[in-house]
């Protein structure tokens, strides 16, 4: 009886009470951006190996952004990568699944010492991804939580208290969204990325405010917020350059950007927070 006794506290003192994983959310300052981060508990040497997560907004029209600063040790994505023939045709995003209000995310590591790039672990705690929120709230609620049918959180030795049901806990944010343009400047119809519809929205907005202001000419293309004649029109995501209004500099900027981002990536679409075009 000793013995055991024994046993049951070295296994005690082996693996500690307060073993786990967090999944948190957390608003990057005072802006609508929103970061997901995991940190593994003191003295709890099991790391993490990839994460399958739920991860949901809500509030009135709300929307979530594609995910962007995405965690570059977590960088294998089974929900979209492509195999063919053996081969790595396209690496994928860590988008599963998405919609206006919720994403599926899946990612994970891999490694080994004769990789020339990723030759050890994940560290136990980083930033896994950001992106932006937009609603038509003042504040709305960010959360996690792990999707079974992908594997939820996915520890390096799983076997090491993995089964305790409190072993990973997810986490709520309230975000309190900043005024003004919630996504990013060029972001007309506010879904956290630019493209042909928000291009096409600015145009329109700018051509509307040229015959408003003077139906017999052109050349007026200006969108003032507090302007009797065109202040219906104004958009604060249309302001791209964040000089107070709306003209022909913003609608130029946005179109040399998707100009851009075709030449790079073959697309007019880029995710607000992509630092190819600030």
């Amino acid at each position: 009886m000793k013995k055991v006794a024994l046993v049951l506290a070295v296994l005690l003192f082996a693996v500690p009470a307060w073993a786990g994983i967090t999944v948190s959310v957390a608003q990057v300052g005072d802006t609508n951006e929103v970061e997901i981060n995991y940190a593994v508990d003191v003295g709890d040497t099991n790391l993490p190996r990839a994460f399958a997560l739920q991860i949901t907004v809500d509030g009135t029209n709300s929307v979530m952004s594609d995910p962007y600063d995405i965690h570059s040790e977590f960088y294998v994505y089974p929900g979209s990568i492509v195999i063919s023939g053996g081969v790595v045709t396209n690496n994928g995003t860590p988008v599963a699944s998405k919609s206006n209000t919720s994403m599926v995310i899946e990612m994970g590591s891999l490694y080994a010492a004769n990789d020339p790039c990723h030759t050890s672990p994940p560290a136990n705690s980083g930033t896994l991804m950001r992106f932006t929120v937009a609603s038509d709230d003042p504040n709305v609620d960010v959360c996690t939580a792990g999707n079974a049918p992908r594997g939820n959180v996915v520890m390096e030795n799983p076997d090491i208290t993995f089964d305790d049901p409190g072993y990973v806990t997810y986490g709520c944010t309230d975000i309190i969204l900043a005024p003004g343009c919630a996504t990013c400047g060029g972001d007309a119809d506010g879904d956290g990325d630019v493209d042909a519809d928000d291009y096409y929205a600015l145009q329109g907005a700018l051509f509307y405010a040229d015959y408003l202001i003077n139906p017999g000419s052109t050349g007026d293309y200006l969108i003032l917020p507090n302007d009797p004649v065109t202040g219906f029109l104004w958009n604060d995501c249309m302001d791209k350059d964040g000089d107070g209004d709306i003209d022909a500099n913003d609608y130029y900027a946005v179109q040399g950007n998707l100009f851009y981002v075709n030449y790079l990536d073959g697309v007019y679409n880029y995710a607000c927070g992509d630092p190819r075009f600030p």
